[in-house]
């Protein structure tokens, strides 16, 4: 019985010092970025505070430092814009004289979303279309 509490025991505990050894401090482990979110303020880029990072294009915008002291003070600055174009031939079959209809539609997005520490976040989002 004592030989089984020991081997159970000691297989608990060496995977967890192995664990614990591969996580050295300092060492940076890059992340990988989260996923698109349905609602824009559940996204959430505090990950780009690690300079290894940011590595696309926007970035710079996603993650704007307020602090040089505090990393979890940022800015995120972000939109989106869709636009369709539409057209109808002859939607009366011809009948009254009126040949086409076509429009472009478009919608316009603009946030900020201003993180002031780890308990304080504003975050405004307008939209046109």
């Amino acid at each position: 019985m004592m030989r089984i509490a020991l081997l159970i025991s000691v297989s608990i505990v060496v995977p967890a010092m192995v664990a614990a050894q591969q996580l050295t401090p300092g060492a940076e482990i890059p992340l990988t970025p989260p996923g698109y979110k349905m609602l824009r303020f559940d996204e959430d880029y505090s990950y780009l505070t690690n300079q290894v990072n940011r590595t696309d294009l926007f970035d710079p915008v996603k993650y704007i430092p307020l602090r040089q002291d505090d990393p979890l003070w940022y800015a995120t600055i972000g939109g989106e814009l869709r636009e369709r174009y539409e057209g109808h031939y002859d939607p009366n079959f011809g009948i009254g004289g009126k040949g086409s209809d076509s429009y472009l539609l478009q919608r316009v997005t603009l946030l900020t979303d201003v993180h002031l520490g780890d308990r304080l976040r504003f975050f405004t989002e307008g939209i046109s279309g």
